[in-house]
C-alpha cells in the first residue's frame, strides 16, 4: 500500500509538473509576442509622426470613439491639450472631429454646450448646431489676437441596448440630438438614432464579451438600414491569441465585406498609455493616432458634418489608421475571452453605467 501511495505521489507530481510547466510556457509566448508586437507597432508610430504634417494637409482626422471620464480616463482640458499639441493644419472652418461617446449619456458635451468657454480658461467654444461644438485653443493666437487651433466636438453615445436572447450589446450613435434610453430593444434604439440624422456604428460586433451584438444582429439591423458602418476597434491589443481565432476585428472586417458596409478605425480608448517619440517619451492618451480615420478634406461643412463624414466613408474617399502601441497596457482586455474559452459564451462584464449622479459629479469637476 505504501509503494501504491509513493507511486501516485510520484505521478501526480508529475502531473502537476507538466500542467504548470506547460501554462508558463505559453505564458511566457504569449508575453513575448505581446511584447515585441507592442514594439513594432511603436516604432510605426514614431515612422508616422515623421510623415504626419504632409498627411494632415490633405486629409481631416475623425476620430469616432472615446470615452471621458469618469468612465474613461480623461477630462476635457486634457482631451483638448492632447489634440492641440498635435498641430492639426487649420483654415477657416476645416479641422478635426471628434466624437466624445461615453456609455449611455451626453452629459460631458451637454455640459460643454451649456456653459461655452467657462469650463476652463484654455479653450473657448462656439456651438455650431444641436450636435456639434467648435473648440478653439485660447493659449494659441495669432499677432491680432485671435485663435487659430481648433477642432469640432460631436455630441454621441455609446448606447446600451437589448438582443432578442435578452443580452445587453453596445451600438454607437455619432452626432445624436436626443439620447435613446438604456436597455430598450437594439432595434429600436438603431431606428431611433436613424431617424434623427446620426451616424450609427456597430462597435466591436464580433466581441460579445464587451457587448459585441454578433453577426446575426448585425445582418438584421443592416437589412433595416439601421448601421452604417462597422468598427475595428482599437482596445483590442495584438497577441499570439489573434492566431487562434480571437482576432475580432478580422472578423468585424469580414462581416462588414459581406454586408456591403464599410469599416470605420475606432480606438474606444479609456486609459492613456505611454509612448517615445523622437527620443522623448511622452503621455499621451490612446485616441490620438492609434485607430483614426483619414477624410479627403472636399465638401467638409462644419454645419453638417454627419453627412459629410458618411458621405465620404461611404464613397470609399478616407483611409483608416490602425496602430496599436498600447496592447500591453491593454492586456485587461484579454480576460473576457479567457471566459469565452472557459465558458464557451460570453458573460456581459462590468458595473452598472452610468451612475445616477454623474451629472452632478462633472459639475463638481468643473464648477
Amino acid at each position: 500500500m505504501t509503494n501504491l501511495f509513493k507511486r501516485i505521489k510520484k505521478e501526480g507530481l508529475k502531473y502537476f509538473s507538466a500542467v504548470f510547466g506547460t501554462f508558463f510556457a505559453v505564458a511566457g509566448v504569449f508575453i513575448l509576442w505581446s511584447y515585441v508586437s507592442n514594439i513594432i507597432e511603436k516604432n510605426k508610430v514614431k515612422q508616422y509622426d515623421k510623415i504626419k504634417p504632409k498627411v494632415y494637409e490633405e486629409k481631416v482626422p475623425f476620430f469616432a470613439h472615446f470615452h471621458p471620464r469618469p468612465d474613461g480616463d480623461i477630462n476635457v482640458e486634457e482631451l483638448c491639450e492632447q489634440i492641440f499639441l498635435e498641430d492639426y493644419p487649420n483654415d477657416d472652418k476645416v479641422g478635426p472631429i471628434v466624437a466624445m461617446s461615453d456609455h449611455d449619456n451626453t452629459v460631458l458635451v451637454d455640459l460643454i454646450m451649456e456653459r461655452y468657454g467657462r469650463i476652463s480658461d484654455l479653450i473657448d467654444v462656439e456651438t455650431i448646431n444641436d450636435y456639434t461644438v467648435k473648440i478653439y485653443d485660447k493659449s494659441d493666437l495669432d499677432k491680432d489676437g485671435n485663435t487659430t487651433e481648433f477642432f469640432y466636438l460631436l455630441r454621441s453615445a455609446e448606447v446600451t441596448a437589448k438582443l432578442k436572447d435578452g443580452r445587453s450589446a453596445h451600438i454607437l450613435g455619432i452626432g445624436i440630438t436626443d439620447l435613446p434610453k438604456k436597455d430598450y430593444s437594439i432595434y429600436d434604439v438603431a431606428k431611433q438614432l436613424k431617424e434623427q440624422g446620426a451616424i450609427v456604428i456597430a462597435p466591436h460586433p464580433a466581441c460579445r464579451a464587451v457587448k459585441g451584438m454578433g453577426k446575426e444582429t448585425l445582418t438584421e439591423l443592416v437589412e433595416k438600414n439601421y448601421v452604417d458602418f462597422v468598427e475595428v476597434n482599437g482596445s483590442f491589443p495584438k497577441t499570439i491569441l489573434n492566431l487562434v481565432g480571437f482576432d475580432y476585428n478580422k472578423k468585424a472586417r469580414k462581416w462588414a465585406e459581406e454586408l456591403g458596409l464599410k469599416v470605420v478605425a475606432d480606438s474606444d480608448a479609456h486609459v492613456w498609455y505611454d509612448i517615445s517619440i523622437n527620443g522623448k517619451k511622452e503621455k499621451r492618451y490612446s485616441i490620438i493616432d492609434t485607430y483614426v480615420n483619414l477624410l479627403n478634406k472636399d465638401g467638409f461643412d462644419p454645419k453638417d458634418l454627419r453627412t459629410y463624414i458618411r458621405e465620404k466613408i461611404s464613397n470609399d474617399e478616407y483611409e483608416t489608421l490602425e496602430f496599436t502601441p498600447h496592447s500591453l497596457e491593454l492586456i485587461k482586455w484579454l480576460f473576457p475571452a479567457v471566459i469565452e474559452i472557459l465558458k464557451g459564451k460570453s458573460e456581459q462584464l462590468g458595473a452598472d453605467y452610468p451612475p445616477p449622479n454623474l451629472e452632478d459629479k462633472y459639475r463638481q469637476m468643473y464648477k
